[in-house]
């Protein structure tokens, strides 16, 4: 004997999806293709289950039995009614079904698995069974059979898969090392540096996407094993900007559940943007206390500041930074003294994370005071012994002064013989 499986019918497979935990929708087409035709009878099976999980009697379950009987169960009937007496045989049929069916439309579900979770609605259109709190082996097929009372009996398959979330996120740095706080750095300006987010779970495998400022800027996601999906930022030449950044990771497989997600702050070492002095270089006065300030903006940690004389470190200074970071001013004490006069005084700004961003700003000292006169014997005439009266003598005024002065006034003890301007 030979089996003809062109004669065999496979009702086609229809496609549902579930989120974990949410409803499962399975559709059954329950409207006979006979005009005045009805079903009384539905069954859902799972898989190659033989016993229903779920049972829907439309009319009196006698009622539905007898068609059933009369579409050609015979020998399914005969295993349970051996009389044929109409009174024996109804009789026969009670024992068989619970009497809790014995009522039309009644509902009977009988799989411990779903634990009371489904439930038919037959006036949806189509109609539908919703299985509750979905699980993940509530995935599989399903076949909706539908006994009708003069059709034949029609049989629906479904693929029912439910979708399980990923579970959670891990980010770490190049070295494969956890981002503690999630903060990342710091890193000095211009560096380029790669973060990656590793994806656990998930049913089917998620995709990793790294976000900016509410945009994608990175979806290659790698899958890792069947567990484990990942996705590598690279960020080349790191610039101001990026201070304090937010970058986040997200990972989804579904468009019901919001992605989960994880982020990460970048920190950064930047350079200073500019070493002022505070004020116009303008003349000191000799023997005269100063403050003077000298302002770091945009440096980040606070620098290490310097004062200098020339080539001569100076000390008694002291540095304040505001509560952003961001500006850093130093106060030098400073009392000139005559000898400074030209000499080069600068602040100097400089960061042990960044060798090379050291920046200095100075002035050339200009140094008022009052005139330093002395009074010495001409340079051509030695005065070694005492001078004969009648003899000339020559006398040198040697005067240091800045600014310079508008008169010489010579005495002798208090008498003025001589003014020069």
């Amino acid at each position: 004997m030979h089996l003809n499986y062109s004669l065999i019918c496979i009702p086609p497979l229809h496609h549902s999806e579930a989120v974990q935990g949410t409803v499962g929708q399975l559709e059954c087409n329950i409207t006979s293709p006979i005009t005045g035709d009805r079903a009384i009878l539905v069954i859902w099976y799972k898989g190659a289950q033989t016993i229903p999980f779920y049972t829907l009697f439309m009319l009196h379950p006698v009622t539905a039995w007898l068609g059933a009987y009369s579409r050609g169960c015979r020998a399914a009937c005969r295993r349970r009614v051996v009389d044929k007496n109409p009174y024996r045989l109804v009789h026969s049929v009670r024992n068989w079904f619970d009497a809790r069916d014995i009522r039309e439309g009644s509902h009977r579900s009988s799989n411990s698995s779903f634990d009371g979770r489904t439930n038919f609605y037959p006036n949806r259109a189509p109609a539908m069974l919703e299985i509750l709190q979905t699980k993940p082996t509530d995935s599989g097929i399903y076949r909706c059979r539908v006994d009708f009372h003069k059709s034949p009996t029609r049989n629906t398959r479904v693929q029912l898969t439910v979708i399980v979330p990923p579970e959670k996120l891990l980010i770490v740095d190049e070295k494969g090392s956890h981002i503690r706080h999630y903060i990342l750095g710091p890193y000095n300006e211009g560096a380029t540096i790669n973060i990656t987010c590793i994806s656990t779970g998930g049913r089917p495998l998620p995709k990793v996407q790294w976000w900016y400022e509410n945009k994608v800027i990175n979806n290659t996601s790698v899958v890792l094993s069947d567990k484990r999906v990942k996705n590598t930022l690279v960020l080349h030449r790191l610039e101001r900007k990026h201070l304090k950044s937010v970058f986040t990771c997200q990972a989804a497989n579904n468009n019901v559940t919001n992605p989960i997600s994880a982020s990460i702050t970048l920190d950064m070492n930047l350079r200073p943007l500019s070493v002022r002095l505070q004020g116009k270089n303008r003349p000191l006065s000799a023997n005269h206390t100063y403050d003077l300030q000298c302002e770091v903006l945009g440096s980040r940690p606070a620098p290490t500041i310097t004062w200098w004389k020339g080539s001569t470190q100076m000390r008694g200074h002291h540095e304040t930074t505001d509560p952003d970071g961001n500006i850093t001013v130093s106060i030098l004490s400073f009392r000139p003294t005559i000898d400074d006069k030209g000499k080069y005084l600068s602040c100097r700004a400089e960061m042990a994370v960044i060798p090379d961003a050291g920046k200095e700003d100075g002035w050339k000292l200009d140094i008022y005071h009052v005139p330093v006169v002395t009074l010495e014997y001409g340079t051509n005439y030695n005065y070694t012994s005492s001078i004969p009266e009648g003899v000339d003598v020559y006398f040198e005024c040697n005067i240091k002064s800045n600014p310079w002065v508008y008169k010489v006034i010579w005495r002798h003890y208090v008498s003025v013989f001589l003014e020069v301007e």
